[in-house]
């Protein structure tokens, strides 16, 4: 399957992921905007209200008495004139600016205080909800390009990723919002006190914008490699429990710790390059902002900014809004740095969207309907490098049984798995649909899988709530049950889905069970006596078949015993990826195609 380019998944499922879980919080969103406006308000109003402190304080040795529209900013006079007449003394003034100033400050704590409340609430939302359809994605992935990662990248996308990716998006709107809101606020006020000044801070930011964006590609390729190092090494520690035995039986301890060793150095590496590279971009944009402020000063002693601007308060509250500005600049600096590593991570997550399509549309629930009969007019389908499955003439009746031979490697396990929804057809003619085979059927794979947890919860999982009774009811069909009791097990009893206290026969019959317990009308066997005892392994294919007529199911038995092949209605014959449809038993005996494969099972 082909990957879609980066750019191309990267702001596709921004919405899917971040902008529906903001959206899901409305309430708290507008919260934090009336915040950020509130703050916005203060910051400019504290700056605003520094011009009539210092004309106040300026002018008191000329005035007893000051008319406060004298204040104000004179941009700011016409909307103000119904503070026209009106005076008050000079000392009361004096008096009541720095506490008018205090209140504002208070105000401006506030809106910081709202702001950092509710957008940590909305970050522990948006983490959550982005990791729930993360994993969403990936059961909606086909296996084909499941397989493509381990187990321990996965686990490394979902909870690590996610995880980092949360912690820095709170960060992002503590700092860089926060700050950004601060800086527009102030240079928003600029353009009401002295517009030339906040024109030139304007044109000088688009080519310090320019290099920012250059600085944060190269971070966040960084960042993208370090993730995926880390990722690994989690894989190798997560299986490595699994394969200790192997490892040790074969000395392999050595060459494992190579492989980790060169995967840590590849990850310390590109964790030098990010930091490298952060370190010098925060400070290099905290000197840019001072050479911005030198550049100002001096144009303003020449006299290029306009007369107005020397005078005495206007100056000052020129001077203390560019301080304003500067300040952030050095933690806006680091958040953007710090953006570009966010975004390295979320390119990780989001190339698991690759099917875009497939996941936005809301799927249908899967069809649990009747299958009376299954035609396959024509199948064909391609696995892995160059593997092509096809089959044709194909039709089997409720309550009729196949068993299908054929060589390792032929295609079957495919086959099974390409009925049961984990691969895709190319092609696909015949009744009923394709998506409807899929969701009427149940496979039991050759590798029996119980996770850990009761055996109740075992073989109830994925469907409605099963009785007890049918539960026992199913054991005692592969003979089972009593093998439990003897041994103090019940329904109760927990597994470790590493160290499990059933056996390989057990635990392959109790799938074999799980499989019956479903509501399916196809049942796909793969192989699923393997490792039971020679002695009861044909009871057992017994058991099944005869299980699967009297339900009425269609069953479709891979199998390696050629001496049980009677027992069958049909029988499929699976050689490179070909099936030959035998509909009579004893017609396969003819063929040249099964006596080479049984000429050389017999010399194996």
């Amino acid at each position: 399957m082909s990957q879609k380019p980066a750019s191309a998944i990267n702001y596709r499922y921004l919405k899917l992921l971040i902008l529906d879980s903001l959206i899901e919080k409305k309430s708290t969103l507008v919260k934090i905007v009336a915040a950020l406006l509130l703050l916005a308000f203060a910051q400019g109003l504290f700056v605003l209200m520094t011009g009539p402190l210092f004309k106040s304080m300026l002018g008191a040795v000329q005035q007893t008495r000051l008319v406060l529209l004298d204040l104000a900013p004179k941009q700011l006079a016409p909307y103000l004139s119904f503070l026209e007449g009106i005076s008050l003394p000079q000392d009361q003034v004096i008096h009541y600016l720095p506490l008018t100033i205090l209140a504002v400050g208070i105000l401006q704590a506030l809106a910081s205080y709202l702001y950092q409340f509710h957008q940590q609430a909305l970050m522990l939302h948006v983490g959550s909800r982005y990791r729930e359809k993360l994993f969403a994605a990936i059961l909606n992935q086909p296996l084909e390009r499941l397989l493509l990662k381990s187990a321990g990248e996965w686990m490394s996308l979902v909870m690590n990723d996610v995880s980092y990716l949360q912690s820095r998006l709170s960060d992002l709107l503590s700092g860089l919002v926060k700050d950004s809101v601060s800086v527009i606020a102030a240079v928003g006020t600029l353009y009401f006190i002295h517009w030339p000044t906040a024109v030139a801070i304007t044109l000088l930011s688009i080519p310090l914008m320019f290099g920012t964006g250059r600085t944060g590609k190269k971070i966040s390729h960084y960042a993208e490699g370090w993730q995926r190092n880390l990722a690994k090494m989690a894989s190798i520690l997560l299986e490595i429990r699994k394969r200790f035995e192997f490892i040790r039986a074969q000395k392999g301890e050595a060459a494992e710790l190579a492989k980790f060793e060169e995967l840590n150095r590849s990850y310390y590496k590109n964790i030098v390059g990010s930091i490298f590279i952060r370190s010098a971009f925060a400070p290099g944009l905290e000197l840019l902002g001072f050479l911005v402020l030198a550049l100002v000063v001096f144009l303003i002693g020449k006299g290029a900014m306009g007369e107005g601007l020397v005078e005495g308060d206007r100056i000052l509250q020129v001077l203390l809004i560019l301080g304003v500005i500067i300040r952030p600049l050095k933690s806006i600096g680091e958040q953007v740095s710090r953006l570009q590593e966010t975004q390295g991570i979320i390119q990780r997550s989001l190339e698991t969207f690759a099917s875009v399509e497939e996941f936005i549309k809301v799927k249908e629930a899967p069809r649990l309907q009747r299958i009376e009969a299954l035609k396959i007019d024509e199948l064909s389908m391609r696995y892995g490098e160059g593997f092509r499955l096809k089959a044709s003439g194909i039709e089997i009746r409720a309550g009729e049984s196949v068993a299908i031979i054929g060589p390792s490697g032929g295609g079957k396990s495919t086959f099974l798995k390409c009925l049961a929804g984990l691969y895709s057809p190319e092609t696909w003619e015949g009744s009923p649909s394709w998506s409807l085979v899929r969701d009427s059927s149940s496979l039991v794979s050759q590798k029996p899988f119980l996770f850990s947890g009761t055996i109740r919860e075992n073989l109830n999982y994925g469907v409605s709530e099963i009785p007890d009774s049918r539960m026992q009811a199913a054991l005692q069909m592969v003979s089972l049950n009593a093998e439990l009791e003897n041994k103090g097990q019940s329904l109760t009893t927990e597994i470790d889905f590493l160290q499990s206290p059933l056996s390989g026969g057990q635990m392959q019959r109790m799938t074999i069970a799980r499989g019956f317990l479903r509501p399916h009308s196809i049942l796909l066997m793969d192989e699923i006596t393997s490792a039971i005892d020679p002695a009861a392994e044909e009871m057992i294919t017994r058991t099944v078949v005869s299980k699967a007529r009297e339900e009425g199911r269609i069953l479709l038995y891979v199998t390696h015993r050629l001496s049980q092949l009677e027992i069958f209605d049909q029988v499929w014959f699976c050689e490179s990826g070909r099936i030959t449809v035998f509909k009579e038993t004893k017609e396969w005996q003819k063929s040249d195609r099964v006596q080479r494969f049984l000429d050389s099972e017999s010399h194996a």
